[in-house]
C-alpha cells in the first residue's frame, strides 16, 4: 500500500513527541513493505532519512505561519503531491494546519484519513480568543471544527481524549497509547553518584521551564543533588528567556537540545524525572523514564491517572506539594526503587512497540 504521512515537522528537524511517534510508525510501515510518503513543512535545518520514506519538503514561510495563512498557502501544494502519489491511507496527527489539509483533501479525493490525536489540547472546542494576539487563528480554528467529521479513523492516546472527543465533537474512536521500543539492558547507564533531577522539553510557556527552575532553588543547599534541564530554547529573547534565571542558580545546568538517544542516556543516569507542563497529551518522555527505571513527578499532568493508580511516581497537582513529593524521593532511596521497579515493569508491558503495530493496523486495515 501507499500511506501519506502529513505532518507538520520531520523527526530529522523536530524532535517532538508527535514526531517521534510518527517515526516510528513510518519505520514499522516500511518494515512491513508499504510504501510511506512524509509530506512535511521544513525548517531548514540539516536532517536525515534513515528509515527509507519517501520525504516531500515544503518550503516554510515563516510569514505565512505568522498571520494563520498556512492551509491557503499549503493545501493546493500537498494536492498536487498526493496527486502524485494517489496514496491508499493518509496519516495525520495534532491539530495543526497540515492535519486540516490532509484531512480535507482526504475528503476531497476519497482517501482514507486517519486522525491520531496528539494533545488534549486538540480537544479544545475554542483555542484562540477574540482577545488574543493570535486572533488571526480563529479561521483555523473553525474550519478544525468543521472537519473532525471527516476522519474515517480517529484514534485517541488515552482514554480521557476519547471521552472529551465524543463530549466535543460527538466521535467515537480507539483508544491505543504511545509505543516504545523497549530498552537494551546494555544501553542502560548506572546512576550518578549525585542525586540528578531531570527536566526534559522544549522551552515553552506551556511547558513551564521556570517553575523546575524555582524548584531547584529548594534544593540549592544539597550537595548531593543536582538538577539538569535538556531541550530547546526555541523562544524568542524578547518574549521568554529562561536562560538567564538558569544561571543564577548553581545547582542547575542546562545542557540543549540533544538526540534521543543522548536523552535516554542522561534519563538513564537520572534518578527522577520532573514534568511542570500546564498540557500534555500522553509524554513519551514518561514512557521513557519509565522504562528505565525512573519515576516521575509531575506537577499536572497524569494521562488517565496512571501516575497515581499504579505507583509510577506522584502527581502533585500544586507547586508546594511538587516540593515535598521531590523531596520525599531525594530522601528515600528505598521509594525511588520501589516506584522505578513498578514503573519499568508497567510501561514495559503497556506502552511497547505492539501499540505502534496496533496504530499501523489502523491505518492500513480497509
Amino acid at each position: 500500500m501507499r500511506i501519506a504521512i502529513v505532518l507538520q515537522h520531520f523527526y530529522g528537524q523536530i524532535i517532538g513527541g508527535a514526531e517521534f511517534q510518527a517515526f516510528l510508525i513510518a519505520k514499522d510501515l516500511v518494515k512491513q513493505g508499504h510504501e510511506v510518503h512524509y509530506i512535511f513543512v521544513s525548517t531548514g535545518e540539516n536532517y536525515s532519512n534513515e528509515i527509507g520514506v519517501i520525504l516531500h519538503e515544503i518550503k516554510k514561510n515563516r510569514y505565512v505561519e505568522m498571520f494563520g495563512l498556512e492551509i491557503p498557502c499549503y493545501y493546493s501544494k500537498i494536492d498536487k503531491i498526493l496527486q502524485e502519489i494517489k496514496p491508499h491511507s493518509i496519516y495525520v496527527r495534532g491539530r495543526s494546519a497540515l492535519t486540516i489539509v490532509g484531512v480535507l483533501l482526504g475528503k476531497k479525493n476519497k482517501v482514507k484519513t486517519v486522525w491520531h490525536i496528539a494533545n488534549d489540547h486538540d480537544l479544545l472546542k475554542k483555542r484562540v480568543s477574540i482577545l488574543s494576539k493570535q486572533v488571526f487563528r480563529i479561521p483555523q480554528d473553525y474550519i478544525f471544527h468543521k472537519i473532525t467529521k471527516k476522519p474515517n479513523r480517529i484514534i485517541a492516546q488515552t482514554n480521557h481524549q476519547a471521552k472529551k472527543l465524543l463530549e466535543n465533537y460527538g466521535r467515537e474512536c480507539e483508544v491505543v497509547p504511545n509505543g516504545h521500543p523497549l530498552p537494551d539492558v546494555l544501553s542502560i547507564q548506572p546512576q550518578s553518584e549525585k542525586i540528578v533531577i531531570i527536566w526534559i522539553g522544549s522551552l515553552k510557556p506551556r511547558k513551564q521551564p521556570d517553575v523546575f527552575v524555582n524548584l531547584s532553588r529548594f534544593f540549592r543547599d544539597n550537595n548531593n543533588v543536582s538538577f539538569l534541564m535538556l531541550g530547546r530554547n526555541n523562544i524568542p529573547k524578547k518574549t521568554f528567556d529562561i536562560m538567564t534565571e538558569v544561571d543564577k542558580v548553581r545547582n542547575l545546568e542546562w545542557l540543549g537540545e540533544v538526540s534521543n538517544h543522548e536523552v535516554n542516556n542522561f534519563l538513564s543516569k537520572s534518578a527522577v524525572l520532573v514534568n511542570t507542563s500546564r498540557e500534555e497529551g500522553f509524554p513519551n518522555i514518561f514512557i521513557q523514564a519509565w522504562m528505565r527505571s525512573i519515576p516521575v513527578v509531575s506537577l499536572n499532568i497524569d494521562p488517565d491517572d496512571v501516575i497515581k493508580r499504579f505507583e509510577l511516581g506522584f502527581h502533585s497537582r500544586e507547586f508546594r506539594q511538587l516540593v515535598i513529593d521531590l523531596k520525599n524521593l531525594i530522601d528515600d532511596h528505598c521509594l525511588r526503587e520501589r516506584f522505578g521497579r513498578i514503573a519499568h515493569e508497567f510501561a514495559s508491558r503497556e506502552y511497547s512497540m505492539e501499540n505502534i503495530h496496533k496504530t499501523v493496523e489502523i491505518i492500513v486495515s480497509p
